[in-house]
């Protein structure tokens, strides 16, 4: 009896250490794939940064997002070793290296950027069943919406009462710009009575310094529109000086959109357009260095001037993001820059001139 008792316990003991093993083996594993899992998504999240922050250069710029997704993707922890494409694509899907500019097409518009990285991520416990380690491969692609076709319009539980170009609303050709506000406080709004011929800036590239109201030597008129500086009437500043000024300085917040049709405000109007400027760019931040909400920050309407002269009504386009340097002698010059707005929509297409709606991961 005592025998049989003897070896049960033998049994028992080798049974446990069988369980035991498979037990550690087990938590070992688990270790590893936790660490692997870990691993993995503080990638993934690296390389989403990094694709977001990137597209925000296209389409002008493919070679700066390539070097703008390096410097996020190091910053977040993956290493430029670790990226192994950061590739620009276009609306067709055409692909491209993004750093490689020379392989790119004449005309090529990346409006998305892929980045891909790999890691190997070695094993620790797994070693003893004889694995390393595992590799591990991370893809992220971000996308840039096209410019917004209407600025603060409605887009649910709309009506008749609705602000042009938006679902519900009356329809945004040959509707008046009916202001929601026109600002009380310098730089409170970042839409200004200025408009630039959209043949003009389809000429521009991002960052390129330039000449928002394009006069010419003698501080005159544009070629195309006889009498007229670019600015509009956006509050009602019909020849009034000081309305004028005001919405310079101040801003405009309501709905604008493609299709829709402003009046523009003929003659130089120095003095008033010079003192709007300055009391706007008065005690700002130094040019090149924007934030958002920097009253040199502005947008403004692109619209085509081809058949103006004088007073005349010209149709919206789309919209340009502009940073203000400095304003002298009828002249605002500044840097074409991009921007996204808030409270917008795009309804049909419209020009993309640096206003753009966010950045999105698509994949």
């Amino acid at each position: 009896m005592k025998r049989i008792l003897g070896l049960s316990k033998g049994q028992i003991a080798v049974l446990y250490a069988g369980i035991l093993a498979v037990l550690l083996g087990a938590v070992a594993m688990g270790t590893d794939v936790g660490v692997m899992y870990y691993q993995w998504m503080a990638m993934q999240r690296g390389i989403d940064s990094a694709a977001l922050a990137g597209v925000q250069s296209l389409p002008n710029a493919p070679a700066t997002a390539a070097t703008t997704v390096t410097t996020y993707a190091n910053n977040n922890g993956v290493k430029t070793a670790e990226i192994s494409a950061i590739t620009c694509i276009d609306a067709a899907n055409a692909a491209y290296s993004c750093s490689n500019t020379a392989s790119q097409p004449a005309g090529f518009t990346p409006v998305k950027v892929q980045v891909d990285a790999t890691r190997v991520q070695p094993y620790y416990f797994a070693r003893a069943l004889g694995m390393t380690s595992v590799t591990l491969n991370v893809s992220s692609t971000a996308f840039l919406p096209n410019s917004p076709s209407c600025l603060s319009c409605c887009v649910v539980n709309c009506n008749s009462s609705s602000p042009p170009g938006s679902p519900g609303g009356p329809s945004p050709t040959n509707v008046p710009v009916s202001p929601v506000s026109c600002g009380g406080s310098t730089g409170q709004y970042d839409i200004i009575p200025a408009v630039v011929d959209v043949k003009t800036a389809a000429l521009w590239s991002k960052g390129g310094a330039e000449t928002l109201n394009r006069a010419d030597s003698t501080n005159g008129p544009w070629g195309d529109a006889p009498g007229n500086w670019g600015m509009v009437d956006l509050c009602g500043s019909s020849n009034g000086g000081a309305e004028l000024r005001s919405s310079i300085a101040d801003g405009f917040y309501g709905s604008m959109s493609v299709g829709q049709t402003i009046q523009t405000e003929p003659g130089a109007k120095v003095g008033p357009v010079g003192q709007g400027f300055n009391d706007r760019l008065g005690g700002t931040d130094s040019p090149g260095n924007w934030v958002v909400g920097d009253p040199r920050a502005v947008i403004v309407p692109l619209a085509d001037f081809s058949t103006c002269t004088g007073r005349c009504t010209i149709t919206i386009k789309g919209f340009m993001s502009f940073y203000i340097d400095s304003y002298s002698g009828g002249q605002i010059q500044g840097h074409f820059i991009s921007m996204i707005p808030g409270n917008s929509v795009n309804v049909y297409a419209a020009t993309d001139a640096g206003v753009s709606g966010d950045a999105i991961l698509i994949k």
